[in-house]
């Protein structure tokens, strides 16, 4: 629904669906400097259609350097901090990774194919703008990164409320950023939906809230549906 609310709903299922070409664009394998191979947990960073592209490679190390992908819910609880998952090693670290593995990683995978999909989207409408190949590369990693964090969570340290930085509010509220997250998703859309704002605002809103209640519905039932425990 995010995609959907700030691009071409046919452009971005054209471009998602391009990710179910699992061997071309998630690898699973590592190039070492003298030519072997080393197994990495899938990643887009060393899939084939990146590696050949120069432009979306660039895009990867700039997912990385802002620690898009590698801060999800669980990085904290697994120490992971904001190293990139190919340079994840160490037998200390393998232990970790195999305790959250699973959480980890599905979420990782998520965020940088929502990731490249903004990117690969708001690039070619910038360059079909007329803007250069640079212009054209800082707008669509800009637009990637609010796409992402609209859609899945800012779980940085910084993104926290004040309350759950201190030692204290960390431990009674360590898994409550994700109910935070989703609470102010809705509420948010909701808002910007009916105050006032000018007709695309608002038709971005209603994609993304009742876009999101639709999917939530499709997937889980009237019971994944966000507030009906309350109703």
């Amino acid at each position: 629904p995010v995609l959907f609310s700030r691009h071409s709903p046919g452009a971005v299922i054209k471009e998602m669906s391009r990710f179910m070409l699992v061997f071309n664009e998630i690898g699973v394998l590592k190039e070492n400097p003298d030519g072997s191979k080393t197994p990495v947990p899938p990643t887009i960073a060393e899939s084939r259609a990146v590696k050949l592209n120069p432009i979306e490679r660039r895009a990867i190390e700039e997912m990385h350097e802002r620690g898009l992908a590698e801060v999800t819910q669980v990085y904290d609880l697994m120490d992971r901090r904001s190293v990139p998952t190919t340079k994840y090693v160490g037998v200390a670290k393998t232990v970790t990774n195999l305790m959250g593995a699973l959480f980890h990683h599905v979420e990782r995978l998520n965020r940088e194919v929502m990731y490249l999909t903004s990117f690969r989207l708001s690039f070619d409408e910038a360059k079909r703008r007329g803007l250069s190949d640079e212009e054209a590369f800082a707008v669509a990693v800009d637009q990637a990164v609010n796409d992402t964090y609209t859609a899945l969570g800012n779980f940085t340290a910084q993104n926290r409320p004040r309350i759950l930085r201190q030692p204290t509010g960390r431990v009674f509220g360590q898994f409550k950023m994700f109910p935070a997250f989703v609470t102010t998703y809705f509420i948010r859309n909701a808002y910007r939906m009916m105050a006032g704002m000018d007709k695309e605002t608002r038709k971005e809103a209603a994609i993304q809230l009742f876009g999101t209640l639709t999917m939530s519905f499709a997937l889980a039932g009237y019971v994944g549906i966000p507030g009906i425990s309350f109703a």
